[in-house]
């Protein structure tokens, strides 16, 4: 069971909730199953969250470093970490993995990267962070859809919108969350 901590963010930012679940529908509405997910850069889990409460998702994969990117602020990821396991601690269709895309891709088995359905790319926004784990999960995971979060210049500026446009021309389509999908 989900605890509710992480939907308290549905209140304040609604589109953040209405965005994901179109999304999700939308790969739902094509597949006409349940789909297992890989989420690139899960955070606190507020995206896992809201996926598994479409209860279209049957298996998520979640993936961070949990690492901050200035040594003196680890206190903080590790708080979040702890947020992110409290929150998932019961939920068996939450498969964690601290690390990255490509050295989770070492460690799982290719039946599951055939069972994916979705990768959703939600990481620390660097231009080249994204673009390679939309060139690794396009090239080495063929699932059907890749798609991410942050597609919205006037937010965070050109990095994900740059190397989504770089990768794949323009997604096929985006949500009001600035979630965004290219069906391979």
């Amino acid at each position: 069971m989900i605890k509710t901590y992480n939907m308290r963010f549905q209140k304040t930012h609604p589109e953040l909730v209405i965005g994901l679940m179109d999304l999700i529908d939308h790969v739902y509405n094509i597949l006409h199953k349940k789909l297992t997910v890989i989420e690139v850069g899960s955070y606190k889990g507020e995206s896992a969250t809201v996926m598994l409460r479409t209860d279209k998702v049957d298996k998520i994969y979640c993936i961070d470093p949990w690492k901050a990117y200035v040594k003196k602020y680890q206190f903080i990821m590790n708080e979040v970490e702890r947020i992110f396991d409290t929150t998932f601690e019961k939920d068996v269709r939450v498969v964690k993995y601290k690390g990255t895309l490509d050295t989770f891709l070492q460690q799982i088995s290719k039946r599951d990267i055939q069972q994916t359905s979705i990768v959703y790319i939600d990481t620390n926004l660097s231009y080249e962070e994204v673009k390679q784990d939309i060139q690794t999960a396009r090239n080495i995971i063929r699932p059907y859809f890749v798609c991410g979060h942050d597609y919205n210049i006037e937010k965070w500026d050109d990095t994900v919108v740059k190397a989504v446009n770089e990768c794949f021309g323009k997604p096929n389509r985006t949500f009001i969350d600035s979630s965004w999908i290219v069906r391979l």
